[in-house]
């Protein structure tokens, strides 16, 4: 909810995102990203991960939910 983004359980900054974006975009077959947001989270936190992954290339996108009040 404080704008944090974990890639595979470990917090990212926005250029590693990049970079692990840019580096998966490149595998064949491409592995599927799977996101999930607090729902104490702003939009914005949420709208930006999900513009960094399509415009690297990640085609496989997928929202989770969680019974915890995750979206």
């Amino acid at each position: 909810f404080d704008g944090s983004v974990l890639w595979n359980g470990g917090v990212v900054s926005p250029s590693d995102l990049r970079s692990y974006v840019a580096s998966a975009a490149q595998q064949d077959p491409q592995p599927e990203v799977h996101i999930m947001v607090d729902k104490r989270a702003k939009y914005d936190h949420a709208a930006n991960v999900l513009f960094a992954v399509q415009r690297g290339g990640l085609k496989k996108i997928g929202f989770v939910t969680d019974a915890r009040g995750g979206l």
